[in-house]
């Protein structure tokens, strides 16, 4: 298996770890009843709720970028030592970009985005000189 698939499956980890965050914060925020309930009422949830909530709409929106652009690059056999740093770079700066959005800190949070966004693209530029 290529480096990129590797670092897809962290992303997909990463997905999963923020999901059992999420529920976490929801036990916390709301209780074990509420969150085995039906959860038919909406309540606005806490700051750690609101955060692990965003966090993984955010990797699931960075997911729908990476893993076409991954599949591609293994279909057409592009890949390169940059698609491989390029997809390190990706999946290290999502593992750090989850606690670090939970924590709330805002411009590193957005350097990270950034990181995993410059990785996604690496990962694709061998793609188009194929």
């Amino acid at each position: 298996m290529t480096t990129e698939l590797w670092m897809l499956m962290a992303g997909v980890g990463i997905l999963a770890a923020g999901i059992v965050s999420q529920g976490i914060a929801g036990l916390i925020a709301f209780g074990p009843l509420r969150q085995a309930g039906a959860r038919d009422e909406p309540r606005e949830p806490d700051k750690l709720m609101g955060r692990t909530t965003r966090a993984v709409q955010n990797q699931i929106e960075s997911l729908a970028l990476f893993t076409p652009i991954v599949l591609i690059a293994h279909m057409l056999d592009a890949n390169t030592a940059t698609s491989a740093f390029g997809a390190t770079i990706y999946a290290m700066s999502r593992v750090i970009y989850m606690p670090v959005y939970w924590l709330g800190v805002p411009f590193v949070r957005t350097l990270l985005f950034t990181g995993g966004l410059v990785g996604t693209v690496m990962v694709a530029l061998p793609i188009f000189s194929s």
